[in-house]
């Protein structure tokens, strides 16, 4: 454990012997080490050499944040000058304590690096949280070895695809590395039991990753078009055609479409996280319409637009989203008994009440006032015709 300078080892060649167990040397004390020890250049400029075991005295395991906000690599640091000589696998029990901004329990999930590590699951199925990640089978030639090896990843799964966000917490209670012992090439191991290996917790925390991701939001835009016009003139209540946006992480609004004229009518829902969401489109006479789409972050984190008609459309170049698919059946008018189809039900439905007037947004009539000019007259009865088989 000493620190030797000015010396001249060569000089007990003569006069005794020196077996070197540790210590710090402005020499190569090569020619003393014991057998199961190595002098190792320091990279220092007054102590040029330290004298260590031939192999790590100990690991410590650190998670390092990637460019990725939810994904940890997985490192093993030497705790000595020496190298983690031939690692073979590691098998850790993980805790994970981490929560989505919603507030549910967050998901993780283990990777190998590709090419050099795979992993897998403990085959104690009430040990779900325990994780092998080893050298693959048939490759132990390729095994790794260093100060510093990455030898995983760990994925949080969050509510989103592109951003993450939540409260990481996440560690490990327990473990094992295997290695390879230099000098004889049989099993070196590294324990949390002996305190061999060692976990890197985060300053005054609990857990080695204990990290927040703030959520970052979106607006979405829906806009209604009707390709057969309607009647504003106090005839459509504001209540009456409703959009509602749902995740599944406790995010769920309704709104109502702003008429603005007798073909459009749009609404915009402010602050909209993140992640898988679920547009649904309802009004008394239309049929449901459902919608999934994504709100991803972009560079400018404009509104998300999306366009629906309550018609079938006749050019199928028209989209709900850019980039997605073309729409096709869409908010559809004339489904008055709301069974997802346009047929002889419906048409008899509205048949049932033609002829009643001034109905002024009667909740009774309305599903059957389908331009909501406060009549159901003919103009109603084209309406279901024009869609029937929908």
């Amino acid at each position: 454990g000493g620190k030797f300078s000015d010396g001249k080892l060569n000089t007990l060649s003569s006069k005794g012997t020196l077996t070197v167990y540790g210590g710090l040397f402005d020499q190569d004390p090569t020619a003393y080490v014991a057998n199961d020890y190595e002098a190792v250049k320091t990279g220092e400029t007054t102590y040029l050499y330290s004298v260590e075991p031939l192999d790590a005295m100990g690991v410590k395991v650190k998670f390092v944040p990637t460019s990725e906000k939810n994904i940890y690599n997985i490192v093993l640091e030497s705790t000595s000058y020496q190298n983690i000589y031939e690692f073979v696998a590691a098998e850790f029990m993980f805790k994970n304590d981490s929560t989505t901004v919603g507030g549910k329990k967050m998901s993780y999930e283990i990777l190998g690096i590709e090419g050099k590590t795979v992993v897998e699951q403990a085959a104690d199925n009430e040990c779900n949280n325990e994780y092998i990640i080893r050298i693959p089978a048939g490759e132990m030639e390729n095994r790794l070895t260093g100060r510093e090896i990455t030898i995983g990843q760990v994925k949080f799964i969050g509510q989103a695809t592109t951003q993450f966000q939540g409260n990481i917490k996440f560690d490990i209670t327990s473990g094992e590395v295997d290695a390879t012992e230099r000098k004889t090439h049989n099993g070196y191991y590294y324990s949390t039991t002996d305190a061999t290996l060692s976990v890197v917790r985060k300053d005054g925390s609990d857990y080695a990753i204990d990290s927040t991701v703030e959520e970052i939001k979106r607006n979405v835009a829906v806009n209604v078009a009707f390709n057969h016009s309607i009647d504003t003139e106090n005839k459509w209540n504001e209540n009456q055609i409703t959009v509602t946006l749902k995740n599944n992480f406790n995010y769920n609004q309704t709104q109502s479409i702003n008429i603005s004229d007798t073909k459009s009518g749009a609404t915009t829902f402010v602050d909209v996280p993140l992640g898988q969401i679920t547009v649904t489109l309802k009004a008394p006479g239309f049929r449901t319409y459902t919608y999934k789409s994504v709100v991803e972050e972009t560079a400018d984190n404009g509104d998300l637009v999306l366009n629906f008609w309550n018609d079938v459309k006749r050019e199928n170049k028209e989209v709900i989203e850019a980039g997605k698919t073309d729409m096709y059946h869409n908010f559809l008018v004339g489904d008055i008994v709301m069974d997802y189809t346009v047929d002889k039900y419906d048409l008899a439905a509205v048949t049932s009440y033609y002829g009643t007037y001034g109905i002024a947004n009667n909740a009774k009539y309305l599903r059957y006032d389908l331009n909501r000019d406060g009549d159901i007259d003919i103009r109603d009865v084209q309406y279901v015709l024009h869609t029937m088989g929908n």
